[in-house]
């Protein structure tokens, strides 16, 4: 398996508990049996919502080149920006940067589409307005299994992740997601947003519950099978 190259820092706390998912699904006794990582936590990048709405792709693409370029520098051989909303530059990079990238949309929609059940997205207000989901190849396969939410939902939803960006309690914010999405027609969340893999990792001790949301989440199945994807062997 090659290096594994991890663009962090957008937000801090959800690219750490991603590297940490990554060692707890990994399997092996010895060091030597586990992946080698790179992490590159970079929180000084600028808000990707914001830029995007602004209409300044180059710098968040300048910083992206230079973020992946480091990574490279360091070994990685491929490489996962932990940021949805930052995917709105990929297309803008070189084939060889863009073809060593793993792409978290494209794994959370394959995911939904071997599924097949009707999904209630969750991502960033910017995520959502540069179509993030729906600009993927394989979205024609899927997209009468996204359920949008209300503009107001939506809103909120921007916020929370912001607030768990803050950090605050997963738990709560679960618990809040939960209240609000519960007059959609559907049980299982497709998250859109790195930030959710801090309420996808939950455990039920933490929740004390039983019914907890059937989720879709594209870190979490990437460090279940990451040697699939550092290999890069197609689905």
């Amino acid at each position: 398996m090659g290096i594994l190259g991890i663009l962090g820092g957008l937000g801090p706390l959800s690219s750490t508990r991603f590297l940490n998912t990554i060692y707890k699904e990994s399997k092996g006794r010895l060091d030597q049996d586990f992946p080698s990582v790179v992490l590159i936590s970079d929180s000084s990048f600028p808000d990707r919502t914001q830029l995007l709405r602004n209409g300044q792709y180059e710098e968040l693409l300048k910083r992206t080149v230079s973020s992946l370029e480091n990574l490279k520098k360091l070994g990685a051989t491929k490489f996962i920006v932990c940021c949805f909303t930052l995917h709105a530059v990929f297309d803008r990079l070189d084939s060889d940067l863009r073809g060593s990238l793993i792409s978290l949309p494209e794994v959370g929609l394959k995911a939904l589409k071997h599924l097949g059940k009707t999904s209630l997205l969750l991502c960033t207000s910017g995520s959502r307005e540069m179509n993030i989901f729906n600009n993927e190849l394989c979205w024609k396969d899927v997209e009468k299994l996204v359920t949008f939410p209300t503009e107001q939902d939506q809103s909120r939803i921007h916020e929370i992740i912001y607030e768990l960006k803050g950090g605050r309690s997963p738990v709560e914010a679960y618990d809040e997601l939960k209240a609000m999405c519960k007059n959609y027609k559907t049980d299982t969340w497709l998250l859109g947003c790195t930030e959710m893999h801090l309420i996808s990792t939950l455990r039920s001790q933490d929740l004390g519950k039983q019914d907890f949301i059937e989720m879709i989440d594209p870190l979490s199945i990437i460090a279940k099978n990451l040697p699939k994807y550092s290999l890069c062997i197609e689905s």
